[in-house]
């Protein structure tokens, strides 16, 4: 009895080594889960604070990119008004273009009247002139012919007054 105690103690001790080595076993397999999974969860959390810091400059890059969204905005509303001042500058040059187009049209013609003008004014001068000769000829004939005259006057004054002189010395010697 007490060797089927003993064999029976030394199966169940067998089986006690045997479980204890297979605890043991798994024991170490849990140590190397645990171990591994420590690493895993280090892993994971170096992962996590690297996702973290990616998430901060997401953040900052889009609070970054928000700003440069307003700038650009800000910048789209300068270009447009920019745009809206330079077509009413561009209206203004192309009236203004019309206007001076109209000018030099008209600027053309009075060209043209004063060319015409002066043409006149022109043949008008030389009329002038010719008429200027004519009458200073006519005055030079004129001249000369009242010298004539003041002569044939004073020709004729001599001979009246010779005339007188005799006359009044014919009344004088009849009375």
């Amino acid at each position: 009895l007490i060797a089927a105690a003993n064999k029976e103690v030394s199966e169940i001790m067998s089986k006690l080594e045997s479980e204890q080595r297979r605890l043991g076993e798994k024991e170490t397999k849990l140590h190397e889960e645990i171990t591994k999974l420590g690493l895993q969860a280090e892993g994971m959390i170096s992962r996590e604070e690297s996702l973290s810091r990616r998430e901060e400059t997401a953040t900052s890059q889009e609070a970054k990119l928000a700003s440069l969204a307003d700038r650009l905005d800000c910048e789209e509303k300068g270009v447009e008004s920019e745009r809206n001042a330079l077509s009413e500058f561009k209206s203004e040059l192309d009236t203004r273009e019309v206007n001076l187009s109209r000018a030099e049209e008209t600027l053309k013609q009075r060209e043209a009247e004063v060319v015409e003008l002066t043409d006149r004014l022109n043949k008008r001068e030389i009329s002038m002139d010719d008429k200027e000769r004519s009458t200073a000829t006519k005055i030079a004939e004129e001249d000369e012919r009242l010298g004539e005259l003041t002569s044939m006057c004073q020709v004729a004054s001599r001979q009246l007054k010779s005339l007188n002189d005799e006359a009044h010395d014919i009344r004088t010697s009849i009375d």
